[in-house]
């Protein structure tokens, strides 16, 4: 009776210690987004200051990325990439599918400094 209780606890321990965490990282248009950073992040008092990056990846030609974590929900997962705004997003339980990420444009800043001086030139008249 004791083998059949250790049995299913290690059962249970093994189930929770390899939980698989999957998903696509995309763009607005749908295309994959390769060689993005994906973390699973504790964040300071439920803030954005994070506390621990608890894991970490990168996604595939495909945009696919894949681990397995001990750590259980609740967590943030926080995805990167450059020309691409940081991505966040709460987990509160373990997905049972894969999660897509969207990642946006990161926004373009612009800025033009116009300076007028006086010239030495004269006004010329038409006679």
């Amino acid at each position: 009776m004791r083998m059949i209780a250790l049995s299913a606890a290690l059962l249970q321990i093994s189930t929770l210690a390899a939980a698989p965490f999957s998903g696509t990282v995309r763009d607005v248009s749908g295309a994959p987004v390769a060689g993005a950073t994906v973390q699973v992040v504790v964040t300071q008092g439920g803030g954005s200051s994070i506390a621990a990056v608890l894991a970490q990846t990168l996604s595939l030609s495909d945009g696919a990325f894949l681990w397995s974590s001990t750590e259980q929900p609740p967590f943030r997962i926080r995805v990167s990439a450059p020309g691409f705004a940081v991505h966040e997003a709460a987990i509160a339980s373990v997905p049972l599918e894969p999660v897509d990420v969207v990642l946006m444009p990161e926004s373009a800043h612009a800025s033009i400094t116009v300076s007028v001086s006086p010239t030495t030139r004269g006004i010329v008249e038409d006679n």
